[in-house]
């Protein structure tokens, strides 16, 4: 899924979080629920960390179609900026890490984060948290052969759905 979508999907939650003690932990942790959640709807992404058509996983970014970096990039460029608009039209007052919108948020993308940014993949490889976080995340997502048969259109359909539904949320209601 894109990373707007469980960017989206994540600052709903947390703007349905009541202020306690403990909430940006909540968000946080709804969050990530959130991004394994999703992840099992029909759906197309940037494939970075998984095999994107004819590179395996591991190819080094120089090498992957500069169509996905592009995309990839530009996919980011829209959640931060979403998340930006977000925080700054109904975020709580005070700094951006007290918030659980930006909690909750930061959790519905941590899976991919942790998983396919080559940086931190090649960091956190090694934990064992991590690997089994990962094999649970290969696990739970939807197969490529599945986004092949439901198609380009089913796929960027439910995520429209998803973002949309969070929108509602955030300022609908």
């Amino acid at each position: 899924m894109l990373i707007l979508t469980h960017t989206a999907a994540g600052a709903a939650i947390g703007a349905l979080i009541p202020d306690g003690p403990v909430d940006n932990v909540v968000g946080l942790t709804l969050g990530v629920a959130s991004h394994y959640l999703l992840d099992k709807v029909p759906h197309w992404e940037n494939w970075l960390g998984k095999e994107v058509e004819g590179f395996p996983s591991g190819t080094p970014l120089k090498q992957l179609p500069k169509i996905t970096l592009i995309s990839l990039f530009l996919d980011g460029f829209l959640a931060i900026g979403f998340l930006v608009f977000v925080m700054s039209f109904i975020g709580e007052a005070g700094p951006f890490w007290k918030s659980t919108i930006f909690w909750a948020a930061s959790g519905a993308v941590l899976p991919d984060i942790v998983d396919n940014a080559p940086v931190i993949r090649e960091i956190t490889i090694k934990l064992p948290f991590v690997s089994r976080s990962r094999a649970f995340h290969e696990r739970n997502h939807i197969a490529k052969g599945q986004v092949k048969k439901y198609g380009y259109w089913t796929g960027l359909f439910s995520q429209l759905i998803v973002i949309t539904m969070a929108v509602w949320i955030l300022f609908g209601r």
